[in-house]
């Protein structure tokens, strides 16, 4: 497809709830499968897809996928920056040799992409709720190998063997794993407490509707409370939003299931569409804590990493909660 032979008028940007049409693919995605419906599309039609990968160090790296099988291993959320390294001067190359590209990343990473390598690559952003660092992340798996002593071997953010929703699950070179835990569930806790994140996330000019990417895609959280509630079957739905008309020409070229709705409908769990991420309390104290005392005590101080007690109350709460509605 070649984006500059796509012309429209249409009123962008378009709003989709999306569904692969392949269950299995939405079991293995964090949301609705749409990564995957694209990056099959352009792989099938000969072209090269960006995308990040957890490594063999469990770092999020971003990689150059000219399979599916490679496109796989894309899958999934990373909540840590990811590397980009040489990304931008393979893309470069790709374009000049005629290549079909997408990129997928964060929207400043999308920015980035698109003033290098102008409009010749398909771009497709997240809607980003901030970036804790690399390092941080790699503290986070010295901590829990160190009280499970035993390597970690592979982290998964949002597996769907829950259910759609945020369950972390990690496992071990022993072949054990863990969920549901107050020790898997550390880092999801520190992620939103948002102080982890880095500074530049706090006053990000890409948390916009204006969207300088061909496509921005989401989890459709909130969908029940829309008129699309009968969409939601719990393994995933996606919002895709076609901010050009090369990304609404893409949209329907590929294999999902789209449902129109609205960006008002949208954002009420989706705010990050419209205004970074906010903090409570002091953010600085909880960084000086870390390098002072060290990464388990600063999960421990901040109740990140609970006490047994304290999650049991949480516990009790919620399922109070659940049951008054």
């Amino acid at each position: 497809m070649n984006s500059e032979a796509v012309a429209s008028d249409l009123p962008l940007p378009l709003v989709f709830a999306a569904k692969n049409h392949s269950d299995s693919v939405r079991f293995n995605s964090s949301s609705g499968g749409a990564f995957q419906a694209f990056a099959s599309y352009v792989i099938s039609h000969g072209g090269i897809v960006y995308g990040c990968e957890f490594d063999e160090n469990l770092r999020a790296t971003h990689i150059r996928c000219e399979t599916l099988e490679e496109v796989e291993r894309c899958m999934g959320s990373k909540y840590s920056q990811s590397a980009m390294k040489n990304v931008i001067p393979c893309i470069t190359e790709d374009i000049e040799n005629g290549r079909f590209v997408m990129f997928t990343g964060t929207p400043c990473q999308v920015d980035a992409v698109r003033k290098t390598c102008g409009t010749k690559v398909c771009t497709v952003d997240i809607v980003c709720h901030g970036v804790p660092s690399p390092l941080l992340f790699q503290m986070h798996l010295k901590f829990l190998e160190a009280k499970l002593q035993d390597p970690i071997v592979k982290y998964e953010h949002r597996p769907k063997n829950k259910g759609w929703g945020h369950h972390e699950r990690i496992w071990t070179a022993k072949g054990s794993s863990f969920q549901d835990t107050r020790l898997s569930e550390s880092w999801k806790r520190l992620f939103y407490d948002n102080r982890m994140l880095r500074p530049s996330c706090y006053e990000c000019p890409y948390a916009t509707t204006e969207r300088s990417s061909d496509i921005t895609i989401a989890d459709y959280w909130g969908i029940d409370n829309t008129e699309l509630a009968g969409f939601n079957d719990d393994l995933g739905t996606s919002v895709v939003i076609a901010n050009s008309a090369y990304g609404y020409a893409l949209l329907h070229e590929c294999d999902l299931e789209l449902q129109p709705t609205s960006m008002q409908d949208v954002l009420p769990k989706n705010p990050m569409l419209v205004r970074p991420s906010r903090y409570s309390g002091e953010r600085d104290e909880v960084w000086q804590y870390l390098f002072r005392n060290g990464y388990e005590a600063m999960l421990r101080k901040y109740h990140f990493y609970p006490s047994t007690v304290r999650r049991f109350g949480w516990n009790v709460k919620t399922a109070l909660r659940r049951i008054s509605n």
